[in-house]
Formats: C-alpha cells, structure tokens, sequence
C-alpha cells in the first residue's frame, strides 16, 4: 500500500466513524469543556493549553499512523477476528488441559469436583475443530466435480476425468463412512471401483485397491466379517501384484493394507492372522527405513496385546516407543507409548495413574497441528474420561468426555462421536446414574438419526445392545428399537 492508499484508508475510516453516536458525543463533551474554560480564568487557559497539546500528539500519532499503512498495509478485518477466535478457542483449551491435570494430581479421593465454573464450552472446541475439516465445504467440493463430469457424455470421458469422477466418489464415501452412513459408504466405494476399472492404467489399479480397502472398512462397520475379510485380502493381494508401481511405493501400499486387516482381525481377537499381517508390514517397512511405518506397526502389536489381554507385550511395545521418542522429529511416539501404558494401568486396577498418562498424552497432541492430532487428542480425552470414571471422578469424567465428543462432531466423524456417546452412557450406567446414562444413549440415537442411519456401527451396536439388553431395557430409545441386532447383521 502507498502513501496515496494509505490516505484513502484513513479517510475511510475517519468517514465510517462520522456516522457513529459516540464520535457526536465525544465532539459534544469537548465543545462543552472548551466552553467551560473560558468561565474558570486561569485554570480554563491551563486546560486550553492541554487540549491544544493533546490535538497535536493526536495530529503526530495520525501521520506516524499513515506512514505505518503505507508500509505494511492495511490488516484484514475478517481474517484478524477469525484469528483471533481460534487462538481464543485453542488457549482455552490449553487452559482447560493444565486445569484438568492439576485437580487430577491434587484430588486422588474427590468423587465429583465442583467444576462448573471453569468448564470449557465443547461448542467452542467444535468450532475450532471444524476449521481443520469443513466437510460441508469438502462435500460440496466433491458433489460439484461429479456435476462437471457428469454432464459429459460417458463414452466421451478421457481417463483423467474418470479419474476426477472415482476420486469425488471415493471423498463422498469417505464422508458417508465417517458420519455412520455405511450402507451409501459400501455402495459409493463400489461404483469408485467400478469407474477405475474402465481405465484399467497401473495408476487406476493402485486406486481400485485402495477403493477396496474402503469397502473392507464398510463392511466390516456393518458386521459382515466374511466380506470384510475378503475384500481386505483382495486389497493386498492387488497391491502385491502391482506393476507400473515403483517398489518403494509398492511396499508402502501392501504394509498400508496389512495394518489395516490387522486392526480388524485385531478387534476380533483372532491373534495369528493379525501377528502374521504384522510381521509382514514390519518387514516392509524396516526395508523401506520408515520409522513412522515402524511406530505404526508397533502401536497395532500393542492394541493386539491388549485386545488379548498380554499386558507384558503391551509394555514392551510402549518401551520400543519411548526409544524411537528419543529423535526429535519423532517425538510424538512417546505420546503414543503414554497411551498404551494407560490402557494397561486402567486394566490393571489403577485408574489414577491411568488418568496422569492419559492427561500428558492429550496435552502433547493438543501441542501438535494438523487433523491426526485432533484426533489423537479426542481420543485420549475418552480414555481420560474412562480412567476418571473408574476413579470415581464423574465430574473430570464428565469433562473430558464431552470435550472429546464435541472435537469429533467438529471434525466430522460423527460415527466416532456416536460411539463416544454409547461409551459414555455404559460408563454412568455402571456408576449407577441411570438418568445421565439414559441422556447420553438418547444423544447417541438423536446423533445417528441426523445421519440418516439406521444402523449402528459394529462396535456400537455392541455396546448399544448391552445398554438396552441388560441396563436401560424399559428406556425409550430402546423400546423404539426394531430388533436388538438389527444393525449388526451381515447382508
């Protein structure tokens, strides 16, 4: 910006402040202090003299103001608010997190802290999070280039744009899965497949095995064990016998998938294929040096272990962490083993040192940008949440628990949040606050209806049916449940 441009600025300015009642009341109050000094004699004159200084400070103050403008510009209105918002939003955050810690530290018996006074407003951290991932603006985005190909007629698509179409298709599912809707997540993968088939190029083959990794995560969200293990097999095998693919992209394709299918059989307990999947993306990665690749593999052996109960290897894994920690780019890997060593304290009977690690975890993460922390971070707020309701510290629990929910509704893995909400309402059923576990699983219900969903997730639906077989059978949502599995079933 010119000195010219500068002027005009100010000259804005001064111009939108005419119209303000406060510049007319100002000018009133000074017309009125002039014409009270020439009534006070002497000390009217001292106060002239201070009036006639001050415009001239003023006048100084104006011309320094101009020749700043004219140098570094003028500031954005909008984006400084915004900023400003979100330093707001995230120092509230960081305030809150050192809060939590120090009533966690100086109250080990406390059953319920009074803590509404200092309690962070989730809409907030919402907001905050929203920014990183407005998948509003990422569907529409995605919808708008399906709109472009579309209009051009099928057999006139280049592969480019068939490409263009597979990828807003993939985005769209993607979305679909994130908020809990499964069955349009299942049927968008599959037409992305379908569309990359029709190119048939190295590059469309490699993105058709990805496609199947989406429809293994669908699958396996609707319970259909069977199709999910075979649509993750299918993912490797063809990432396997990739061609066109240098061998470094290939080997980080294949040991991708493997961790992948790992989790799932993971989460089934069925600990041979998951080891052996394992080992092979071990492998992959240790000839690659990818030490991420190693820290991944290494937080899947430890949720293995304790899926089956190996606290020891658990441990281990964590130890194995802490040592990769000790390089600075890969510091985060010492959150990750905090996180491990508190599922272990907590099955372990040891809720309050749970609670420590769980705390230090989630403030490292808080520390570190980008959409992985975020989630990182939520999910070490539920973990906290649990240890501090196994504590029988509600209100902590409370705390932590509806920070984590309101971070993922934000970023919108409403699937995620749901799933949050079925946990926290088996946490206050075992705790015996039946209204508050009643209020948490009616919020799960109301969330999965927004999506238009049925059907809960698999890991879900499991604890959904605990609730309402054993716990909270006379409930309403319960009670407007068309069967007790209905959505876990298979096709």
């Amino acid at each position: 910006m010119d000195f010219g441009a500068a002027v005009i600025f100010a000259a804005d300015a001064i111009e939108r402040s005419a119209t303000s009642p406060w510049t007319y009341a100002v000018l009133g109050g000074l017309a009125v202090l002039v014409a009270a000094s020439f009534v006070l004699g002497e000390q009217g004159a001292r106060l002239r003299a201070g009036l006639v200084r001050l415009a001239a400070f003023a006048f100084i103050g104006g011309a320094g103001t101009l020749g700043v403008l004219s140098v570094k510009g003028a500031p954005d209105p909008a984006k400084t608010v915004a900023e400003a918002t979100k330093a707001s939003a995230e120092d509230r955050l960081d305030a809150w997190l050192d809060r939590l810690k120090r009533r966690a530290e100086t109250a080990p018996t406390r059953r319920s802290p009074p803590a509404q006074a200092e309690k962070i407003e989730p809409k907030d951290i919402a907001e905050e999070a929203r920014r990183l991932r407005d998948v509003a603006a990422l569907r529409r985005g995605h919808q708008r280039v399906q709109a472009e190909i579309a209009a051009i007629a099928e057999p006139a698509r280049t592969p480019d744009q068939r490409r263009r179409e597979a990828a807003a298709v993939r985005g769209l599912a993607e979305i679909d899965r994130d908020e809990g809707r499964i069955e349009s997540a299942l049927e968008r993968f599959r037409v992305a497949q379908a569309i990359l088939a029709r190119i048939g190029d190295p590059a469309a083959r490699r993105a058709q095995a990805d496609a199947s990794l989406g429809v293994a995560d669908a699958l396996d969200a609707r319970n259909d064990e069977n199709g999910a293990r075979a649509a993750y097999r299918s993912a490797i095998a063809a990432h396997r016998g990739a061609d066109g693919v240098s061998e470094p992209e290939r080997r980080t394709d294949v040991a991708g998938a493997l961790l992948r299918y790992a989790g799932f059989e993971t989460r089934r307990r069925h600990e041979e294929p998951a080891r052996a999947a394992l080992d092979e993306a071990d492998q992959h990665y240790a000839a690659l040096h990818a030490q991420r690749g190693t820290i991944a593999v290494l937080r899947a052996r430890a949720a293995l272990a304790l899926e089956i109960g190996d606290a020891a290897a658990a441990r281990r894994a964590a130890s194995a962490l802490r040592v990769i920690a000790a390089a600075p780019p890969l510091a985060h890997a010492a959150a990750d083993a905090d996180m491990i060593e508190a599922r272990v304290e907590l099955n372990e009977g040891r809720p309050e040192a749970s609670e420590a690690l769980y705390l230090r975890a989630a403030a490292y993460y808080r520390g570190v940008p980008g959409l992985d922390a975020r989630r990182a971070t939520a999910a070490a707020l539920l973990g906290h949440a649990e240890a501090a309701f196994a504590a029988k510290r509600f209100g902590l629990g409370r705390e932590s628990a509806d920070v984590a929910i309101a971070i993922r509704r934000g970023l919108g893995d409403r699937a995620l949040a749901v799933n949050a909400l079925a946990r926290l309402a088996m946490w206050e059923a075992g705790a015996g606050h039946k209204p508050e576990a009643l209020k948490a699983l009616e919020a799960a219900f109301a969330a999965q209806r927004e999506a238009g969903e049925s059907r809960f997730p698999a890991d879900t639906n499991a604890i959904v049916q605990t609730l309402c077989t054993g716990i909270l059978p006379e409930s309403g949502p319960c009670k407007a449940r068309v069967a007790p599995n209905s959505s876990a079933s298979g096709p």
